[in-house]
């Protein structure tokens, strides 16, 4: 997870160096109790203790900026806020998984108003350490967490509503997810779903300048967009014999997404995508040469049988430096191991207008954890 750690950084100091001279700040503290629902066995109660995990509760602090004041940001995004937040989750059955501390970037702004009321959203990328992981000699039947630090990803969207000149208190519906992207094993992952609590401070800060006129007109104007991701990364691989058994070693993946967008204005795009992977796991099946467990052994398929081609209809939000992007696909050229359909989300981090980092997952089916998705990224 070292090059997960680095995103983080990466994102960070985009979101500083964004945010010199800024006109807004926010601090906030959260509270937040949810429901973990049974994924795998693991969290069902087949484990040492025979305990089932039903619940997780967490504390979260968070600072945040806006864009620096006379930027094309904050003429843009006038209401986006994005800092760093902390904060430490526990379960119902911490014996068995730890209490992981948490570091993550994050994004809120305002989606509508009702008098005094405001409805926002907010989403949080970041790494969660100190997980009591699987192992072989302990902790052995533990398959939602192999790594003691794994991806933090939650989404939320909340009421809140003024309490004083610069306090709002909120209310909000979130959902948190917790996994190592695959790049071990096993990966059953943890999610949570549940309510949020919380309030913010915001200092006293200048009046906000009056928006350019012209930048956002401009940037309102509809026009086409390619988007060009190339990624390498790795991925563990399991196999249905008799038995599930996991290959040994990690397996190399790397692929191209062309992506041919209409952007409507400065907020969305929507467009489809030719998405190129080649996956050193892929057909490992067809190619049994014997043996089980760590002893299991494959004759090298083709490299041509383990590339697949398909094709992917995207959605795109933008705010700020920030993109999230989500698409669904089908193959049309595949392995005969692969899932036919797939799904995807990422997370584009602008360093300038044109070049981005792309932090992506990549599943099959809904359901199958397939590999990252993480390069650098070129907008033309």
């Amino acid at each position: 997870m070292q090059k997960a750690i680095n995103t983080i950084a990466l994102m960070l100091a985009a979101v500083s160096a964004s945010a010199q001279n800024t006109d807004s700040q926010l601090v906030g503290a959260e509270a937040y109790g949810a429901w973990v629902p049974a994924t795998n066995l693991f969290l069902n109660g087949e484990n040492h203790l025979a305990q089932p995990t039903s619940a997780a509760a967490s504390l979260s602090v968070r600072y945040g900026i806006s864009a620096r004041r006379m930027s094309r940001y904050k003429d843009l995004y006038p209401q986006a806020v994005q800092g760093l937040g902390v904060g430490v989750t526990t379960f119902d059955s911490g014996r068995l998984l730890g209490t992981p501390l948490s570091a993550f970037v994050f994004q809120t702004a305002p989606i509508a108003r009702f008098g005094k009321f405001a409805a926002s959203y907010e989403w949080e990328f970041g790494a969660a350490f100190g997980w009591r992981n699987y192992r072989m000699d302990e902790h052995s039947m533990n398959w939602s967490v192999s790594t003691p630090v794994t991806a933090h990803m939650a989404l939320s969207f909340k009421a809140s509503y003024p309490v004083g000149r610069n306090t709002r208190v909120y209310l909000g519906l979130k959902g948190m997810h917790f996994s190592n992207g695959n790049t071990s094993w096993p990966n059953g992952g943890i999610n949570t779903l549940g309510i949020s609590l919380g309030a913010t401070y915001s200092p006293s800060h200048a009046s906000p300048l009056a928006p350019n006129a012209d930048a956002v007109r401009e940037a309102n104007r509809p026009r086409w967009i390619v988007d060009l991701v190339p990624y390498a990364w790795w991925r563990r691989r399991t196999i249905a014999l008799a038995i599930p058994q996991v290959c040994p070693g990690r397996f190399a993946v790397a692929g191209i997404q062309t992506s041919l967008l209409r952007r409507f204005n400065r907020f969305w795009a929507v467009g489809a995508t030719l998405d190129t992977q080649w996956d050193e796991s892929a057909n490992l099946p067809d190619n049994l040469a014997g043996g089980s467990g760590s002893d299991i052994k494959f004759y090298r398929p083709d490299a041509l049988s383990q590339i697949s081609c398909g094709i992917s209809a995207h959605g795109q939000l933008t705010m700020a430096m920030f993109t999230l992007d989500a698409g669904i696909g089908v193959n049309i050229v595949r392995p005969d191991s692969e899932p036919r359909y797939y799904q995807s989300l990422a997370l584009k981090t602008f360093v300038t207008d044109h070049i981005y980092l792309n932090t992506g997952y990549r599943l099959g089916n809904f359901s199958t954890p397939q590999n990252l998705v993480t390069g650098i990224g070129f907008r033309f």
